[in-house]
């Protein structure tokens, strides 16, 4: 008769190593994954930022019409809460308000997860955008950003409205991993 070995488990400092390293993979796992994510939803951003001046600004074009785009508030009044839907609509009095409800020409779900910040007019955040009948740009110009609920700005969005109306993307010009803004600064997302 063979004697019996009574080590057919693990010991507890066998398990404790086991558990550490399964959580620094899991830690390493979730760290990439959040980061697959947020540049996804910078992508789905910048493809609804586009989407929201071009209409904007076909608009304004096509019905020969003061257009403006901006998140309304309980009253229909341009708000500066961007992580509202945002509302394109026929703005003839030049009011910032949805006066009728047949101006209103299309609404936009909030942006992705993250939060949308748009630049000061003075000392504050803008409430809108607005494009003339011959696609320009009305009033001053300005940007809007978009930062992932990280708040890591490399994984930020940026775009630019110049008075003729356009729209580009900020870069990263100097190599940091972060979009600038029109003057050159980084965005910031904290």
């Amino acid at each position: 008769m063979q004697p019996r070995k009574d080590n057919a488990g693990f010991s507890i400092i066998e398990l404790m190593i086991s558990l550490a390293v399964l959580v620094i993979i899991a830690g390493m796992a979730t760290a990439n994954w959040q980061g697959t994510i947020e540049r996804h939803q910078a992508r789905q951003t910048k493809q609804e930022l586009r989407s929201l001046f071009q209409v904007a600004r076909h608009t304004a074009v096509n019905r020969r019409q003061l257009t403006t785009f901006c998140p309304l508030d309980a009253a229909n009044v341009c708000s500066n809460d961007w992580d509202q839907p945002i509302s394109i609509f026929i703005d003839p009095g030049n009011l910032k308000e949805l006066t009728q409800p047949e101006y209103l020409v299309r609404t936009f779900k909030a942006m992705p997860k993250g939060t949308l910040t748009a630049s000061h007019s003075g000392p504050q955040e803008r409430r809108y955008f607005q494009f003339k009948p011959d696609g320009t740009a009305h009033g001053t110009i300005g940007n809007l950003t978009w930062c992932p609920d990280s708040l890591m700005a490399e994984r930020g969005v940026h775009v630019i409205v110049n008075f003729g109306g356009r729209i580009r993307w900020g870069k990263d010009r100097n190599g940091d991993g972060i979009v600038e803004k029109a003057s050159g600064q980084p965005i910031s997302c904290a």
